[in-house]
């Protein structure tokens, strides 16, 4: 079954709260990766989403955005997951949460940095 409008109503509101935590230029880590590219600013994702722009600059409303989402991944099968774009995830938390990763432990995965 496809996702309908109603799935992504909350969807706009926590991609604004995204952009609003972390800015556009901040290095985001995707769950995605697409054309490899497993790591990007806000920015560029916002350049890759038909929907991303729209939604952030006003021009589009929620439920315009929520219909036209529905509507893009009409075709894509329903997973396990709840749904993701550009790392916002569509949930009720309201908590900005972050995660900090240091040099020293991208340079030597698995060990305490």
């Amino acid at each position: 079954m496809a996702p309908t409008a109603p799935v992504f109503a909350k969807f706009g509101r926590s991609l604004k709260q995204l952009e609003a935590a972390v800015g556009c230029d901040t290095l985001l880590l995707p769950g995605h990766d697409y054309d490899d590219c497993y790591a990007c600013p806000l920015k560029i994702e916002i350049a890759r989403q038909p929907l991303s722009a729209p939604c952030l600059t006003g021009t589009m409303d929620a439920k315009s955005f929520a219909a036209a989402k529905a509507v893009l991944e009409g075709d894509l099968a329903p997973t396990e997951y709840q749904t993701m774009d550009c790392g916002a995830r569509v949930d009720t938390c309201s908590k900005v949460a972050a995660a900090e990763l240091s040099l020293r432990r991208t340079a030597r995965p698995g060990r305490a940095g």
